[in-house]
């Protein structure tokens, strides 16, 4: 049959129990697995991440993870119910750090979420006193953090940006795990 507007008129309702995606992981055995996730723990998520990270229709997110990692979802989720801007990185691989921090500063961007690798290359490339104004938090994680790292950093900005180390696993959908890094958190 060809299209039909009767058949295509608005979806079913969902249910908070229905599946609202499935993605796969290795988790820490190495082999591939599907985990499926309700609508109900993204819902429960994204408006714990608003809370937590204090998102406002003023805020502009930085889509930086890949559609196939499940944090792409943290960044465009809770940003879209907060009644926030994302804000989608050059298509492509990750930029160099010196690129990113041009393009936070040209597009206005206040929150970023970083992988911990991808930070260290940040904080190693000389660029860590170069955070652009419009910088308001940093979650760095997805992996270990190094505190030496965050030491230099936290000597250089002080306590702006305000850094959440964040981490989870995709079967408890997404983040599970925040702390907050204290500017003296080192001393």
């Amino acid at each position: 049959g060809g299209f039909s507007s009767e058949r295509h008129g608005p979806s079913p309702p969902v249910a908070p129990s229905d599946l609202a995606y499935l993605i796969y992981t290795s988790g820490s055995t190495g082999n591939p697995k599907p985990v499926a996730v309700e609508h109900r723990a993204l819902a429960n998520h994204a408006f714990g991440i608003i809370e937590r990270f204090a998102i406002t229709p003023s805020d502009r997110l930085l889509q930086f993870a890949s559609a196939t990692f499940d944090v792409a979802l943290e960044e465009i989720f809770p940003p879209l119910l907060a009644g926030a801007s994302v804000v989608l990185r050059p298509p492509g691989s990750a930029p160099p750090p010196r690129e990113l921090v041009a393009f936070i500063r040209r597009t206005g961007v206040t929150l970023v979420n970083l992988p911990s690798p991808y930070w260290h290359e940040w904080v190693d490339s000389g660029q860590c006193g170069d955070v652009p104004e419009s910088l308001r938090l940093l979650v760095i994680g997805s992996d270990r953090t190094d505190a030496r790292r965050l030491e230099l950093w936290r000597r250089v900005n002080g306590a702006r940006p305000r850094i959440i180390h964040a981490y989870g696993v995709t079967e408890c959908t997404i983040t599970s795990l925040t702390h907050e890094v204290g500017e003296g958190a080192f001393e």
